[in-house]
């Protein structure tokens, strides 16, 4: 965690100690006053209502099995290497590439959420799926892989891997299907140009030795969970 922007900056182990040390104490003093709060106001608290579904629960288990409660059932949709865009090539997991994985699904499903469509519409048979690829398993990924020695295309590879896929599903005649498109469907990686906007758009704590102007940076990666706006993003 000793990393540097390469140009003189300050290494990023600092910043983060400097940025955890400041949490901890806002945390502490967040804490001491919801205590303050929630004591309150538990006395007034209204009783749980009933619960909005009613199934059986299924028991723990550790089996390669998927288990689902009586009158569900669960269908495989997207897998590691499937395609996003048309232009995806076949998936090949000795031979993939950089290029090849932008444009298939990525590694390791972490926030999965639902946008309807079209926008604005509340419905549940047609949207778009959108998945947060949080980190890569490199040891299951690439046969034979060495850890102190990656090669230039496995490093391609797992940053193609990361960050989020986009893909259109519908349903019918009650199975998912993907939809492949380039209307909708994308993929954004650890590579992904994106600009900035809104407040923080050329903002001091923005600029960088690569963007001084503040108003672009490269992807997302590591990832860990999400969630919806208001606005359908």
């Amino acid at each position: 965690m000793g990393a540097q922007t390469g140009r003189g900056g300050e290494p990023f182990a600092a910043v983060l100690e400097r940025r955890l040390s400041r949490r901890g104490v806002l945390g502490s003093a967040l804490g001491l006053t919801a205590g303050f709060l929630l004591g309150g106001a538990s006395r007034s608290a209204a009783a749980p209502g009933p619960a909005p579904l009613a199934f059986k629960p299924i028991p723990p288990g550790t089996g390669e099995r998927i288990d689902v409660p009586d009158g569900y059932v669960s269908q495989l949709l997207l897998r590691w290497g499937d395609p996003v865009l048309p232009s995806a090539p076949a998936f090949i997991p000795e031979r993939q590439t950089g290029a090849s994985q932008a444009l298939q699904f990525g590694y390791n499903c972490d926030f999965v959420g639902f946008l309807p469509l079209p926008y604005g519409r509340v419905r549940s048979d047609h949207g778009l799926l959108v998945v947060n690829h949080e980190y890569t398993n490199p040891e299951i990924m690439f046969p034979n892989y060495n850890p102190k020695a990656p090669t230039r295309e496995q490093v391609d590879v797992m940053m193609a891997a990361h960050g989020l896929s986009v893909v259109e599903i519908q349903l019918r005649e009650r199975e998912w299907q993907t939809i492949l498109s380039n209307r909708y469907n994308r993929r954004i990686t650890a590579n992904t140009p994106c600009e900035i906007t809104g407040p923080a758009r050329g903002h001091a704590l923005m600029k960088t030795p690569d963007d001084p102007a503040g108003t672009r940076v490269l992807g997302t990666i590591m990832n860990c969970s999400g969630g919806k706006t208001p606005w359908g993003t």
